[in-house]
């Protein structure tokens, strides 16, 4: 069996999401699709906004000088969602 490369459209983060989903599912080419592409989008954005927060501070200056929730835990959340409506679908 070839090894399954991810589609070209997909960010580097999300192609390392892609590969590590699809080698580790019993069925691959049943998970294979638009829906896939989503996920490890969704999960690379999750990553990134984590990162951003740990690198960056939980709390921020907002354009007024005032301490705010860093905006990417926004971001976050809303990928946090999608992961966890998805997640089993390409569970192992």
């Amino acid at each position: 069996m070839s090894e399954r490369k991810p589609p070209q459209h997909l960010s580097e983060s999300a192609a390392a999401v892609w590969v590590y989903t699809v080698s580790r599912h019993n069925s691959p080419d049943d998970i294979l699709g638009p829906e896939l592409d989503a996920y490890c989008v969704v999960v690379a954005r999750a990553r990134d906004a984590a990162k951003r927060i740990d690198d960056e501070g939980a709390v921020v200056n907002d354009e007024r000088g005032n301490a705010v929730e860093h905006p990417a835990f926004a971001i976050e959340r809303k990928a946090q969602a999608a992961i966890k409506a998805w997640g089993d679908r390409f569970a192992p």
